[in-house]
């Protein structure tokens, strides 16, 4: 007979093990936000990506014309 199956919460999942847990805590201290940051040209040495600008452009928040690799809209996607 199969168990009815609950989710559990995001908040209540904690990856603490030697192999995956260190390498979660590194993509969440330093990857992600390091990403952000160039994704919005604010990573101090990077060429600028436009990526956010893109899409602000696109809603009308700012003047402008596309700029960077066509593909670059995909980084922000994911």
């Amino acid at each position: 007979m199969i168990q009815h199956i609950q989710p559990i919460r995001i908040e209540d999942c904690h990856i603490t093990d030697p192999l995956f847990g260190e390498h979660v805590r590194l993509m969440a201290d330093h990857m992600l936000p390091y990403q952000w940051d160039v994704l919005n040209d604010r990573a101090a040495g990077e060429e600028p990506t436009h990526c956010a600008e893109n899409f602000r452009i696109a809603a009308g928040e700012l003047p402008g014309r596309h700029q960077g690799a066509v593909f670059q809209d995909t980084d922000l996607y994911k």
